[in-house]
């Protein structure tokens, strides 16, 4: 096992000493912290400019006018980028200036046949993800988590309204590309592997990361299928060492959605959890064994080229 630089280490073409892995997960958390000010900062200040109140917005639901949902979609937008992608890049330009892209496995693209599998991979865990959003929905939750899963769902059906092709184009670039990109940076592309510079064990730095991933999005009814799709991407991560393929697989993950939405329209409300009866245990049970055999395909196939080529290490 090589020496891992991120415990202690030079940084490479560096004589400054590397910070440690705890070091590192504790400044990104302060950089996400002023990022998410900054960000909730500008999206007011876009509000005050277009003489528009986010509150009223939200309570429209799906009657906002079109320049009220370009108001929100350009403050998710800002607040997104502020929160994941520019914390994420900030502080890895830092800590590695010329080698940004290589300690977050952005250097190289995916071959078609590992990212088809890994987006397999995905799809399958759609109905065991289905299945467990049904259960999570009737866990019972306090007064006031109920009213964060309320406005949360007012402001998605404020952003699911599209009546216009650009208005699916804006939605898959920002609810889509935009996010799949900050969320796998810093989930999968910081966080998972300095935990497992920590753990030593996938599967823990993996499913702790998940458990972060879905509690940031302070959702509690879907907390814990997000928490599985989490996994999924982390797997999907650790089997290729590639954030393009989980950044790939979670955009279609997140475009999926909004496209059925945009064309299905009103058809989606027969696949909601709270109208729904409940399913079968079979659409539970048939998916986790299709994730486990697909899950030891991909593991074998990446088997004997799996390595961590940089800073970190097996």
């Amino acid at each position: 096992m090589e020496q891992n630089q991120l415990n202690e280490g030079q940084n490479p073409g560096n004589s400054t000493p590397m910070p440690g892995n705890w070091q590192v997960l504790g400044m990104l958390l302060l950089a996400v912290l002023i990022g998410l000010l900054v960000g909730n900062v500008l999206s007011m200040v876009i509000f005050r400019q277009l003489g528009l109140n986010p509150g009223a917005i939200l309570s429209l639901g799906q009657e906002v006018t079109r320049p009220a949902r370009d108001a929100l979609r350009l403050a998710t937008l800002v607040t997104h980028l502020c929160t994941f992608s520019l914390p994420g890049l900030l502080l890895y330009y830092l800590l590695y200036r010329h080698r940004v892209t290589a300690e977050l496995r952005l250097d190289s693209f995916p071959a078609a046949y590992p990212a088809a599998l890994s987006v397999l991979f995905l799809l399958i865990s759609f109905p065991l993800a289905q299945y467990i959003y049904w259960w999570n929905m009737r866990i019972p939750l306090p007064a006031e988590l109920m009213q964060m899963e309320q406005d949360a769902g007012e402001m998605m059906k404020a952003f699911l309204v599209m009546d216009s092709p650009m208005e699916l184009l804006l939605n898959l670039l920002i609810v889509g590309l935009v996010a799949a990109f900050g969320e796998e940076l810093i989930f999968r592309g910081i966080i998972q592997p300095h935990l497992y510079a920590l753990s030593r064990h996938a599967g823990f730095s993996i499913w702790l990361t998940a458990f972060l991933f879905s509690a940031i999005h302070f959702q509690f009814a879907g907390f814990l299928p997000r928490m599985l799709l989490g996994a999924v991407l982390g797997y999907i991560y650790w089997w290729n060492r590639s954030l393009w393929i989980a950044i790939l697989a979670h955009f279609i993950f997140n475009g999926m959605q909004i496209a059925a939405q945009y064309f299905l329209g009103s058809k989606m409300d027969a696949y909601d959890p709270e109208k729904m009866s409940q399913p079968h245990w079979l659409t539970a049970i048939i998916p986790l064994f299709m994730l486990y055999f697909v899950g030891k395909w991909i593991s074998n196939t990446h088997h004997t080229t799996r390595t961590w080529h940089s800073t970190h290490s097996e």
